[in-house]
C-alpha cells in the first residue's frame, strides 16, 4: 500500500532527473553555478511546468516503446529527433525555454518543499486526467 502511494512520487522525481537529459545542455558560457538558496517558483510557473512535464512524459513513454520495437539505428535516430522536436513544441506551447525547463528542474531537485508542491500539482493534474477519461 505504501509502495503504491510512493511510486508516483519516486517516478516524478526520477522523471525530473531524466527530463533534464532531453533538453539541450547549455554551453559552458551559459552554465551558471548553483545559487546558495534556490529561488521560490511562483504557483503559476509550477502549474505550467507540471503540465509541460506530463506532456513530455507521455512523449518519453511513447519514444521508449518505439525505440524498443526497432533494430535499425537510423530509424532510432529519426524517432529520437522526432521526439526532441515534439518536446520542444510542448515547451514552446507552454512558453518555457529549454534553459528555463532545466533551471526549474534544478530548483525542484534541490528544494524539497518546492518539489513537494510540484508533486501535489502533478498528482492533481493526473487525477483530473483520470476523471476526464472516465
Amino acid at each position: 500500500m505504501i509502495a503504491r502511494k510512493l511510486m508516483p512520487r519516486v517516478s516524478t522525481f526520477l522523471g525530473l532527473v531524466l527530463m533534464a537529459a532531453f533538453t539541450a545542455a547549455p554551453s559552458q558560457a551559459q552554465q551558471q553555478s548553483v545559487p546558495q538558496s534556490t529561488p521560490d517558483l511562483e504557483q503559476e510557473t509550477l502549474e505550467t511546468f507540471a503540465q509541460a512535464y506530463l506532456e513530455i512524459g507521455e512523449i518519453r513513454t511513447d519514444i521508449q516503446s518505439r525505440l524498443q520495437s526497432t533494430q535499425d539505428q537510423q530509424e532510432a535516430n529519426r524517432i529520437q529527433q522526432e521526439a526532441n522536436s515534439e518536446m520542444q513544441e510542448v515547451l514552446e506551447g507552454h512558453e518555457i525555454s529549454g534553459q528555463e525547463y532545466q533551471q526549474i528542474t534544478q530548483v525542484l531537485n534541490n528544494d524539497p518543499e518546492q518539489r513537494q508542491e510540484f508533486e501535489e500539482i502533478v498528482d492533481e493534474l493526473r487525477e483530473d486526467e483520470e476523471g476526464a477519461s472516465r
